[in-house]
């Protein structure tokens, strides 16, 4: 409410500006065109708060932003970059979110916004009973009035008046008859032109304005602007009848003494037309001649101008920038540079491609006598494995795993694993290397792992040995267990090949799967207590378990059976959960799947819960997969669809989820058509839904808050990482995000995937 009142404060002293700049700057001083001119300023100002709901849009920076850049995934490149509104928390529009209930909080300090809001609307109401009592005696008079001679007279009035809002009259006091015949005529020709121009309307308008808007000066002097202008208005017909203006001015000066004589002003409050500010309008009579002719195009000029001038300002929106600390980048330019170093690195990555294709034997053996001098060197030992590669040089490649397996198996260089069936000898070579760096005294984690790695397909039981034995000498270590669990997945997928430095199985084998050694490994898990090693294990399965159709449904029974388990053993165990969440996940995409591809019909009978999933789907496809095209209209109406739905079935584990993703598509379809403040409300909605155990361990976007960063919303952002982070596994991060935000830091603000806490998956 504050922050409406404040934006209609500044609209209208701008409206009002831009007027007063277009009448000086076309040098029109007639007062017809001047008062319709304010009476259309006064019109926009009494239409303010329906205008502000309604009417169209535009950023108006209080604060200049800084630094902003257009970079950003879910923005079109024509779109402006302005900052937001930040003078107060946006409350969340329509659609409702899907939010928790919120929790009271205790009283700080006084209620200033309820005291602010009572003293408005107490000196509101007063005005508005002085205009309505006002009202209700202007008619009064009307009704009292008697007819004398076609002219109507009342006692109630000392000088002529005209009243009546709607259907304006004219009153003249009973001894109309003792006037001069000259003076009886201008008194007349000033009131009808009253009556013609229906300056009783504006004039109440514009105190019903002083009324609602009784805190802003521009209304207070919009009344007395209108009143001189007509008057003056009115003034310029009698001099234009003939009328002498020092006789006119004597006239004047006789109503303003029977005022006197009669002991008060014109008894009608907020009808008539009173005569104050006499001594301003004999002067203009006596010393100004008519005002200059109002050409056509200039009248066209200045109606153009000042309707632009109200338009404008009228539709501006007040926006603060918060702005960052000095030195600090923008988000889009963190993001850009991020973006930089990853085409770095892809160039890197030709170019050392582009280098192993040409390089010559020669060259490759000088290459490889170079890295043994410097064994550390990644990229030089990565370009000649590339080599060989595409050499099909099976023989040099296996010479130089070798001979790392021999001198540097726990160096910073992986050496790769052997594969048996291109290189057998090779590969024994390499086991037999290997189990003696495990047994040498001193022997390390990495050398345990990589051993069992350069096993695993071809010797499983021996590769089982070896991180059996490496958790005996690191009982505490995380990355045997991992390797450990990963290796038993392996083992029930039927791998036969060991892993590819890219982490990837090129092959398994049914048979394998239902073998002897997997079927141990079965037994054992079912007797395993260790949660965590049953969290990875059904991690490895749905890692390594896809096939052409997504992961096969006996990789996804096992992962899930031991998830299950992993749970049940530690509650409070964010890997088991993120992993069981996974598996789900797995099932939800398998129903999908199957709900797409039910006839029209029959998905409108569907219940809630599927509803829910099939509708999110339609929206997640309308904004798009390269969101550089998205349907706008179509992906809100799905995305306030699905936050419907979900509000029909709390009880649903998706449904608080779904109605996060769909907030905050709503909040990118609004950056799309540059309404930021629409964006900010529904960033906050998506913070505000109820806590689920898919929210706090599902993946979340930051595009949203780091665009609002930029923009100079600060705040939101901080209010929306601060509202979240008790609903994710990544509480402290997502506070500490909000700090640095409020300090004028901008962090990177990375998706998060929530799922292991503090740990990773």
């Amino acid at each position: 409410m504050i922050t409406h009142v404040v934006e209609w404060f500044v609209r209208a002293a701008l409206m009002a500006l831009g007027t007063a700049a277009v009448l000086r700057l076309l040098r029109i001083r007639g007062a017809v065109a001047c008062h319709m001119a304010w009476t259309v300023v006064l019109a926009f100002m009494l239409l303010m708060p329906v205008w502000t709901a309604w009417g169209p849009k535009v950023a108006m920076p209080v604060v200049p932003e800084a630094g902003l850049s257009t970079f950003d995934p879910i923005l079109p490149e024509n779109i402006s970059l302005q900052p937001l509104a930040a003078t107060a928390t946006p409350s969340v529009a329509a659609p409702q979110p899907l939010s928790a209930p919120a929790s009271p909080e205790p009283p700080s300090g006084w209620p200033w916004l309820w005291i602010a809001l009572g003293c408005y609307a107490a000196v509101a109401t007063a005005m508005l009973a002085r205009l309505a009592a006002g009202t209700l005696r202007a008619r009064a008079i009307i009704r009292r009035a008697t007819a004398d001679d076609g002219v109507l007279t009342s006692l109630d009035c000392a000088v002529p008046v005209t009243v009546g809002w709607l259907h304006p009259v004219i009153v003249l006091p009973p001894n109309w008859r003792d006037w001069p015949a000259g003076e009886l005529d201008a008194v007349l020709v000033h009131e009808r032109e009253h009556v013609r121009r229906r300056d009783p309307l504006v004039q109440w308008l514009a105190l019903l304005n002083c009324a609602l808007f009784w805190f802003h000066p521009l209304a207070w002097w919009l009344e007395r602007k209108l009143a001189a202008l007509a008057e003056d208005a009115c003034d310029a017909a009698v001099l234009r009848r003939g009328h002498d203006p020092r006789a006119y001015s004597e006239y004047l000066i006789d109503l303003a003494r029977a005022v006197r004589r009669a002991g008060a002003r014109v008894p009608v409050w907020g009808a008539a037309i009173d005569g104050g500010g006499l001594a301003a309008r004999i002067k203009r009579i006596l010393s100004g001649g008519p005002a200059p002719r109002l050409s056509r195009r200039r009248a066209t000029a200045a109606a153009a101008l000042c309707g632009l001038a109200l338009a404008v300002f009228g539709a501006c929106r007040l926006e603060r920038a918060q702005k960052a600390a000095p030195g600090q980048p923008s988000m889009n330019e963190i993001e850009k540079r991020s973006a930089a170093e990853r085409m770095k690195k892809a160039a890197e990555g030709e170019a050392l491609l582009a280098e192993a294709k040409a390089m010559t034997p020669q060259q490759a053996a000088q290459k490889v006598e170079s890295l043994k001098a410097n064994p550390q060197d990644q990229r030089l030992h990565n370009q000649l494995m590339r080599y060989y590669e595409f050499h099909s040089d099976v023989k040099g490649q296996s010479s130089l795993i070798l001979w790392y397996i021999e001198h540097q198996p726990g160096g910073k260089v992986w050496a790769w694993n052997i594969n048996p069936g291109w290189d057998r000898a090779g590969y024994e070579q390499g086991k037999r290397l290997w189990l003696a760096n495990v047994k040498a005294p001193g022997a390390t984690v990495e050398i345990y792992d990589r051993a069992a790695r350069f096993l695993q397909g071809p010797d499983y039981p021996l590769a089982e040995e070896i991180l059996l034995a490496g958790r005996k000498a690191y009982p505490d270590d995380r990355n045997l267990l991992r390797a450990l669990g990963e290796h038993y997945a392996l083992a029930l997928l039927g791998a036969e090949e060991p892993r590819t430095e890219y982490n990837v199985i090129r092959s398994t084998n049914p048979n394998e799967a239902q073998g002897p050694y997997a079927s141990s490994v079965r037994a054992k898990l079912e007797k395993s207590t260790d949660s965590r090693m049953l969290a990875f294990t059904a991690q490895g399965l749905t890692m390594w378990g896809h096939g052409n159709n997504g992961i096969s449904p006996e990789a996804l029974a096992l992962a899930e059976s031991y998830a299950a388990k992993a749970v049940s053993l530690d509650p409070a165990s964010e890997l088991a959960k993120n992993i069981a969440l996974r598996e789900q996940t797995y099932k939800e995409y398998a129903r999908l799947n199957g709900l797409q591809k039910l006839p029209p019909e029959e998905q409108k009978r569907l219940g809630d819960a599927d509803r829910l999933r099939l509708v999110e789907s339609e929206m997640n496809k309308a904004w798009g997969p390269t969101f550089k095209t998205p349907d706008l209209e179509l992906t809100a109406q799905k995305a306030r669809e699905v936050v419907e739905i979900a509000k029909r079935i709390p009880g649903d584990p998706h449904s608080s989820y779904a109605a996060f993703q769909a907030n905050l598509t709503l909040g990118k379809v609004a950056l799309r058509k540059g309404d930021k403040r629409e964006a900010a409300r529904f960033l906050l909605a998506a913070a505000d839904v109820p806590e689920s155990e898919e929210l706090r361990l599902g993946f979340t976007s930051m595009n949203l808050a780091r665009a609002l960063v930029d923009w100079g919303d600060r705040e939101t952002a901080a209010q929306f990482l601060e509202r979240l982070a008790p609903k994710t596994a990544r509480t402290k991060q997502l506070q500490d995000w909000a700090a640095q935000i409020r300090k004028g830091i901008n962090p990177e603000l990375l998706p998060i995937m929530a799922g292991c806490g503090q740990e990773p998956c």
